[in-house]
């Protein structure tokens, strides 16, 4: 009697499938799939359906099942057991009615039962590990740490007193003349912490940690209220959760929901009003554009940006909000767009082109001060080093050295009294650094001499 093999051995998966069909079971999307092995949405649903057919299944599930039995599906902790290796049993040699045909069924339910909890708990057991599988743009964990990078001599830029605790992808907010920090991503993952700088003492205080740890996130001050928008949690995830920060209690309080989990956003806050562009809801990026009225807690679509992006720079200026760089899931973007939300009153599209930056810079750091626009550091998937300053007058672009680099990126930043302080970031490692930088140097210049006799005097 010849051999009864399973037909799902009949046609052997190629290294291509097999590599497509473990992300599979890390719940990686089509496009996600796609971005982790460079190639496109239809080439996956090409080898999708040739794994299906080589393993006589129909859907997701049916298929991990199998590749967990036949061994393509590597187990954490386990080592696969090549096809090959399976013994074939002949149909004379199989002892039916004994002992055995009960073991062989237990085995297989037991295997069928494994297969349904790891699909279960694997992203919880996993963690952060699933997500790096799947978008590493969203966190540094996992990279090789070059350790903190020496600080380079750089005009007009001066340390001051370190965080406790280096971060990234934080959100940051000023109240009151004093910097504060909250979550962001450390060495070991997303961080609840959260501190405050007081610059005229140059100490840092610890302040009551988010209720839900974040990263990837951004804060605006409203009212005398802090707010930080969705962000990626422990797991990486994105989030659509609000959460409210009373400075003055030193409390939290939940503040709705977005209206989908986000991550990467640009933030700006005009006339009481704030605005949130693009950034990735854990599938893909996005072009989309909210407003938020937090008296109301209501949500406004509005047009969308040109196009997908996330980690760009949202700048409020008198007349219209700047969209700088960002990161479009292939590169960093160098363009810069104007979006005047009085325009939308009128009936009229609210985006205007502004002259591009001369480095592309996704994941970098903006303000407005003095009637200038300064973008700091960035490069996602390009290399990046310093910063610049536009003038709006001229829409021309100038270069800034700046005492980290090069893709020093994923910083926090604030504007206070004329100067600009810049908070952490990553460079290599999460950063505990925090540079000001003297945007103008303040002089008294005697006009005329001093302690003269004037013509005809006594």
């Amino acid at each position: 009697m010849a051999a009864v093999t399973s037909p799902h051995t009949s046609q052997p998966l190629s290294e291509r499938e097999k590599e497509i069909l473990n992300l599979l079971a890390t719940g990686a999307t089509n496009q996600e799939i796609a971005r982790a092995l460079y190639i496109s949405p239809n080439t996956v649903k090409v080898h999708l359906r040739n794994i299906y057919a080589k393993l006589g299944v129909t859907n997701r599930s049916e298929a991990i099942m199998v590749g967990l039995r036949e061994g393509y599906i590597t187990l954490p902790g386990m080592e696969p057991t090549p096809p090959s290796a399976q013994p074939s049993l002949e149909l004379s040699e199989m002892p039916v009615g004994t002992p055995y045909l009960g073991k062989i069924l237990l085995l297989s339910a037991l295997l069928g039962l494994l297969s349904v909890l790891w699909l279960a708990l694997w992203p919880v057991w996993a963690g952060s590990r699933v997500i790096r599988a799947r978008d590493s743009t969203f966190t540094d964990l996992g990279r090789p740490n070059a350790g903190l990078p020496l600080r380079r001599d750089a005009p007009r830029w001066a340390p001051l007193t370190p965080m406790t605790t280096p971060r990234s992808r934080m959100a940051v907010a000023v109240w009151q003349g004093k910097v504060f920090v909250f979550g962001g991503e450390g060495a070991n993952g997303v961080l609840p912490s959260a501190a405050v700088l007081d610059p005229a003492r140059g100490v840092w205080d610890a302040i009551a940690p988010l209720p839900t740890a974040v990263s990837n996130v951004q804060a605006a001050v409203l009212d005398d209220r802090i707010y930080i928008f969705g962000g990626t949690d422990d797991t990486l995830q994105p989030t659509d959760r609000i959460q409210v920060y009373d400075p003055v209690e030193d409390r939290w309080q939940d503040g709705g929901r977005l209206p989908h989990p986000l991550a990467g956003y640009a933030l700006a806050v005009w006339q009481g009003q704030v605005y949130v562009f693009g950034g990735w809801d854990g599938e893909q990026y996005l072009a989309t554009v909210y407003a938020f009225d937090p008296k109301s807690g209501r949500w406004t679509s509005l047009p969308p940006l040109p196009g997908r992006r996330a980690f760009a720079a949202a700048v409020t200026t008198e007349n219209a909000i700047y969209l700088i760089g960002g990161f479009d899931g292939q590169t960093d973007l160098a363009e810069v767009w104007a979006f005047n939300p009085e325009a939308l009153s009128r009936g009229l599209h609210p985006w205007s082109p502004l002259p591009a930056m001369l480095t592309p810079r996704g994941g970098g750091w903006a303000t407005a001060l003095n009637q200038n626009i300064y973008v700091v550091g960035g490069g996602i998937a390009v290399v990046v080093d310093g910063a610049e300053r536009y003038d709006p007058n001229t829409g021309t672009w100038a270069r800034i050295t700046t005492p980290y680099g090069p893709n020093w990126r994923h910083m926090g930043g604030a504007a206070i009294g004329g100067d600009l302080i810049l908070v952490g970031g990553w460079a290599g490692s999460p950063l505990p650094f925090v540079e000001q930088y003297r945007v103008s140097f303040r002089q008294f210049i005697p006009f005329g001499p001093v302690n003269v006799t004037p013509p005809g005097g006594d």
